[in-house]
């Protein structure tokens, strides 16, 4: 054989073997949780960069799953990092910290909340209209009363810029709260490559993982619009890379501190 047929072979052999993995991954992804909801985590965690995650969260903490919300991935700008999907960003809004804390609150309490969501490098930013926001786009039906009370619950990080980050700045949320189980909420399409970096980096950790419904964005429609085609290609791809062992340097994946 040629040189020139060699290597057609070889290019011909590994697209096929890449090309039947792909309509493996898209075909076997779970698109429910494997306790349909049922049983109570020490935490709901939302990885951000999809979607309605972050009001599928939401709708989860408002059933009473957990009694805490962690959002991982909220930009320093105060968006999540995937700014191609805008149903799920977290828009920086500028307003009056009294729009979204009540005035029964304590100077104790509303102290706590303003530490809580506080954004390194962001001025004050509305997190009620976000979040109302997100869950009008993503049709889960919580009042602006209900997610005002919710707020209480929910805890923001800010230094995760990758899936990694994620998993680290997750780990070491749990680490500091004492939460031995979680409740992770992310798309189907980037639940294999979450299961990876959990077992690298939350193994002492309880995960049950809980797929955002399929409304916005479905992975098994791919044939009808090619940017889900480069959407599932490229998370299938990310997803091979982790398997075949290639992966970021950790100080790529969080946002260093800010100096003061």
């Amino acid at each position: 054989m040629t040189t020139l047929k060699v290597f057609l072979f070889i290019f011909l052999t590994v697209a096929l073997l890449w090309l039947g993995g792909f309509f493996y991954f898209i075909y076997t992804l779970p698109t429910h949780s494997s306790d349909n909801a049922q049983e109570k985590t020490d935490a709901i965690v939302v990885w951000t960069g999809g979607g309605c995650r972050v009001a599928t969260g939401l709708e989860l903490l408002a059933h009473g799953l957990s009694d805490r919300l962690f959002i991982s991935g909220v930009y320093r700008d105060g968006e999540t990092r995937d700014s191609h999907d805008k149903s799920d960003q977290i828009e920086l809004i500028s307003a009056s910290n009294d729009t979204w804390i009540g005035k029964e609150c304590t100077l104790s309490q509303k102290k706590n909340m303003l530490d809580r969501f506080n954004i390194p490098g962001v001025k004050g930013w509305n997190p009620l209209k976000v979040f109302v926001k997100s869950c009008k786009d993503c049709d889960i039906f919580l009042s602006e009363e209900q997610i005002n009370q919710l707020l209480a619950k929910v805890y923001i990080g800010h230094q995760a810029k990758t899936t990694i980050g994620n998993a680290i700045e997750t780990a070491q949320w749990a680490m500091s709260n004492q939460i031995h189980s979680i409740r992770l909420v992310t798309s189907p399409m980037h639940i294999p490559r979450s299961l990876i970096e959990c077992e690298k980096y939350l193994s002492n950790v309880k995960i049950i993982i809980h797929p955002v419904e399929l409304t916005k964005f479905n992975h098994r429609h791919w044939y009808k619009d090619w940017r889900i085609v480069y959407k599932v290609s490229l998370e299938y791809s990310k997803y091979l890379s982790i398997l075949l062992g290639l992966r970021i340097q950790r100080q790529e994946n969080l946002y260093t501190p800010l100096e003061e």
